[in-house]
């Protein structure tokens, strides 16, 4: 019997403390649910709940009540009215708007419809807030046509259709080509993956980049695009993300979207990025040439060991398509890239390119001067591309029989391009050749 007496004792004992224990974490398990429509207001110096809620726009009518809603969402302070600097008081995020009661209204339709208040918080916690809010109502599902109430308000949330999701998404894969024409400008792009990516506080965090697009630049730093479109949906996600970000307009065209990029890169990366404006020349000296070029886009990439330039030609150009992939192929070894979207560029092999070679006595006969070369491959009001070269040059009675370039030094691109422009070349070993003259035309 005693043995029976002891055994009792200690259950009883145990399911006291196992009581208190849950009666500790029943409170937090609810508490840390409800966070998600709370406010966090770390408390100041010089401030009481009544100049708290006062900052937050609660009307000073309905303080008193709002007290006694916001004792729930506190358990950790004994008393609202005595807070300290450094403590914590959690507010719901609600202001509270004067209604005027219609034919149709009731409490629970009104916090619907008018509060932006969920289902699930409406029975939990929104009723009693409204019968806080107003305790002069005695039957809140009986409410008078043309009686002000007390309505407590949610921020509405922006309603982002799956309808105007798959709209955005038509539209990003309808500009492929804006992706496309990065990756030929050496970005990667990442899309249609699930990553664990890391957020500026530490964390980390899943990111779909069917829709968020993460984007690792040339020179090597990671940064995000997102459609001005979903913009409300994902902006949230985009800003706890460690790394800068971009918002494009995916409904605009190619080259629209193109320069609306470029200009947003550069303010992201002046150090890395430089975008000249459409119909601005543009001058370029290399060790070999100079190049002026004026076209729809234009900019440079600045990397550690070198500088690319890129040219975009959207409309087409009057020229010999020709001319055009001979000056794109030349350049191409200068780092130096230029595209003409409507122009159908006849391309050509210089493999086995026949350049004539030039006997010595033809040299000797003749005589041999630099020549300042100004080569025209287009010209007009919006688009321009003119390079210019110093060449050794063979003269037979003041008049120009040729130009002469080493054989071991030839550019294939670059004769094919001088014999479509109508100048005859020749080819020449470096040490049969006299040294030139100075001067020329």
């Amino acid at each position: 019997m005693l043995k029976i007496k002891i055994l009792l004792g200690a259950i009883t004992t145990l399911l006291f403390f196992l009581n208190l224990s849950f009666a500790d974490e029943i409170p937090k398990l609810v508490f840390e649910k409800r966070l998600n429509h709370l406010i966090k207001h770390r408390v100041k110096k010089g401030e009481c709940l009544y100049l708290i809620l006062k900052s937050y726009g609660i009307p000073d009518k309905v303080i008193p009540a709002f007290i006694k809603c916001i004792k729930q969402y506190n358990p950790h302070i004994q008393d609202l009215n005595k807070i300290f600097p450094g403590q914590v008081v959690f507010l719901p995020k609600l202001k509270v708007k004067r209604y005027k009661v219609k034919k149709g209204d009731y409490a629970i339709n009104l916090l619907k419809r008018v509060g932006n208040v969920p289902k699930h918080l409406i029975y939990n916690e929104f009723i009693n807030f409204f019968k806080m809010l107003n305790p002069k109502i005695k039957d809140i599902n009986n409410l008078k046509v043309g009686m002000v109430v007390n309505l407590p308000v949610l921020p509405k949330k922006n309603r982002f259709t799956k309808k105007k999701i798959k709209k955005a998404e038509v539209n990003k894969k309808k500009h492929n080509k804006f992706f496309s024409l990065l990756e030929k400008i050496g970005f990667k792009i990442t899309t249609g993956k699930k990553l664990l990516l890391p957020t500026k506080k530490g964390t980390w965090i899943l990111v779909d980049t069917s829709n968020i697009f993460l984007v690792n630049s040339p020179w090597k730093d990671n940064f995000f695009i997102l459609s001005k479109k979903l913009a409300p949906l994902y902006i949230k996600t985009l800003r706890k993300l460690k790394g800068k970000y971009l918002l494009l307009d995916f409904q605009k065209d190619i080259y629209e979207l193109l320069v609306s990029f470029f200009k947003k890169l550069e303010n992201l990366y002046p150090d890395k990025f430089l975008y000249w404006k459409r119909k601005r020349s543009v001058v370029i000296f290399d060790e070999d040439f100079t190049l002026e070029v004026k076209a729809d886009v234009q900019f440079v990439v600045l990397l550690d060991d070198q500088k690319r330039y890129y040219f975009f030609f959207f409309n087409k150009v009057n020229s010999s398509n020709n001319v055009l992939w001979g000056i794109r192929e030349f350049l191409k070894k200068h780092n130096i890239f230029i595209s003409f979207f409507k122009n159908k560029l006849n391309r050509f092999s210089v493999e086995n390119l026949f350049i004539p070679k030039l006997k010595m006595e033809s040299i000797m006969e003749n005589s041999l001067k630099m020549l300042n070369l100004s080569l025209t491959v287009l010209k007009n009001s919006n688009y321009v591309i003119k390079i210019y070269l110093e060449v050794p040059a063979l003269f037979k009675k003041d008049k120009l029989a040729g130009l002469v370039f080493f054989e071991d030094e030839v550019d294939p691109y670059l004769v094919s391009l001088l014999n479509l422009k109508g100048y005859k070349c020749y080819a020449v070993v470096k040490s049969q050749l006299p040294p030139p003259e100075v001067g020329g035309l």
